[in-house]
């Protein structure tokens, strides 16, 4: 299979994204795009496909992740999840607002607000598929955690989403593999 073209969002595009997001800042804002034959998924299972079955180095940095956190009394992935009780996550990330072409998770903590806008358009025979992640920083923790972060996340952003783009477009997900995430 042939690795899936992933786009970066332009300014405009982002500039739009940041006004329905729902923080009253934004401190940082990226986003990608691409492409996939299908033309009747979901937000939702596009969401879902984001964090389905990914590779070990990612769970193993996730876990790295919540125990250093830890320490400064950040919340855990699995706290995250954890406080949302009966409210719906996709993976960790509790959805915050969702319809058929747009789902918003995220989450506040003591260090940073963020938001993870997913979105599908059709386009032509197929559907355009956005990820923007956004951020609000709240403090010095919230300046330094981003920092130390963003080389995985430039390269997990658009990991997740090409990955995303194999898997739609190879033909669904695989129910455990989306249940697993990090």
């Amino acid at each position: 299979m042939h690795s899936p073209i992933v786009d970066t969002l332009s300014q405009a595009a982002l500039q739009q994204v940041i006004e329905v997001a729902g923080l009253s800042r934004v401190d940082f804002a990226d986003g990608h795009s691409g492409r996939v034959r299908s033309v009747s998924l979901t937000a939702h299972q596009v969401a879902q496909a984001m964090f389905a079955d990914l590779p070990r180095f990612a769970r193993a940095l996730m876990a790295v992740r919540d125990r250093v956190v830890a320490l400064f009394g950040v919340k855990s992935s699995t706290q995250i999840a954890r406080e949302q009780g009966a409210q719906k996550c996709v993976n960790f990330f509790p959805v915050l607002s969702e319809s058929a072409d747009v789902i918003i998770l995220g989450a506040n903590d003591i260090h940073l607000d963020f938001r993870l806008y997913i979105s599908v358009q059709t386009e032509g025979t197929g559907q355009r598929i956005s990820a923007s992640t956004l951020v609000k920083l709240n403090n010095r923790l919230g300046r330094f955690y981003l920092f130390v972060i963003m080389p995985f996340h430039r390269y997990l952003a658009r990991y997740v989403i090409g990955h995303a783009i194999e898997q739609l477009d190879a033909g669904g997900l695989d129910e455990a593999a989306v249940s697993g995430g990090f």
